[in-house]
């Protein structure tokens, strides 16, 4: 599901529009990450989840960026408070880990993109 998700937004999100690229954010990416962080103890499920689709899930978020980000680069603000929100948890160093990779493969890989605003 995840690698279909992303590949339909990668191939259909040069047609969206700020509305419909805000509510992508808000009602389908960002509850993929909506429990990080909410547990101290990892569930079977939690760990599970860790090791099989959310470093893939990061991935797919910061490409879907660089992919369209002088389209999308309004929701940056966005973006990034759901990558500082799982690099803070302070429970989980995996999901940290993961977070902070993806920051700063979102910073450098688009280092020429960024306006004075950004």
């Amino acid at each position: 599901a995840l690698d279909t998700l992303f590949k339909i937004l990668q191939e259909c999100g040069g047609s969206f529009s700020p509305t419909l690229w805000t509510l992508v954010l808000s009602g389908v990416i960002r509850p993929i990450f909506d429990s990080t962080g909410q547990h101290t103890v990892l569930s079977t499920a939690d760990t599970e989840w860790l090791a099989t689709t959310c470093l893939k899930a990061f991935q797919y978020v910061v490409s879907t960026i660089n992919h369209f980000f002088d389209r999308i680069s309004f929701l940056l603000p966005d973006f990034l408070d759901l990558l500082v929100s799982c690099i803070l948890v302070e429970q989980n160093e995996t999901l940290s880990q993961y977070g902070s990779s993806c920051f700063c493969s979102l910073v450098m890989e688009n280092k020429p993109k960024w306006t004075a605003e950004q």
